[in-house]
C-alpha cells in the first residue's frame, strides 16, 4: 500500500467532481 497513490486516487475524484 503506498499513501501516494491513495493521495492520487482522491485527487483523481475531485477532479472528476469539477469537471462532471
Amino acid at each position: 500500500f503506498k499513501i501516494e497513490s491513495y493521495l492520487f486516487n482522491i485527487k483523481s475524484q475531485i477532479k472528476s467532481r469539477f469537471f462532471y
